[in-house]
C-alpha cells in the first residue's frame, strides 16, 4: 500500500519509518520503567540489610559511609563509581584470562572470581 511520505527536519520521511520509531521508543520507555523498579526494589533490599547490620551487629552509618568510600577508591578516584578492573593473569600459566570464562583457555586452570566482581 503507498503511503505519502512526510517532511520531519526538512527531509522527506516515510509514514511507515516515523511508526516504527514511535513503537522501538515505546519500548525503550517500557524498558526504562522496569529498570527503575528494580533499581528501586534493590534500593529497599539494601536499606533493610543496612537496617539488620545496625541493629543486630552494631554498625553505624559512619561505618557504612567508611566502606562505601573505600570500595569507591579502588580505582583510585573517589567519584561514585566502580571501574572494571583490568583482565587479569591466570595464576599457573600467566596468560591473559577472560572475564567470562570459569577455566583459563590456555592452560585449563580453574579461575575464582569474587562474587562482587563486575563485568
Amino acid at each position: 500500500m503507498f503511503q505519502y511520505p512526510t517532511m520531519m527536519d526538512g527531509d522527506l520521511v516515510d509514514r511507515g519509518d516515523i511508526d516504527g520509531v514511535m513503537q522501538h521508543t515505546d519500548s525503550i520507555d517500557s524498558r526504562l520503567r522496569e529498570v527503575d523498579f528494580q533499581i528501586e526494589r534493590l534500593l529497599m533490599v539494601s536499606e533493610a540489610l543496612w537496617d539488620i547490620l545496625k541493629e543486630d551487629h552494631g554498625y553505624d552509618d559512619t561505618e557504612l559511609m567508611r566502606r562505601v568510600a573505600s570500595i569507591d577508591m579502588k580505582d583510585g578516584k573517589l567519584d561514585g563509581r566502580v571501574h572494571n578492573e583490568a583482565p587479569q593473569n591466570c595464576p599457573k600459566c600467566d596468560r591473559v584470562m577472560g572475564r567470562h570464562r570459569s577455566n583459563c583457555i590456555y592452560c585449563g586452570s580453574v579461575i575464582t572470581r569474587t562474587p562482587f566482581e563486575r563485568d
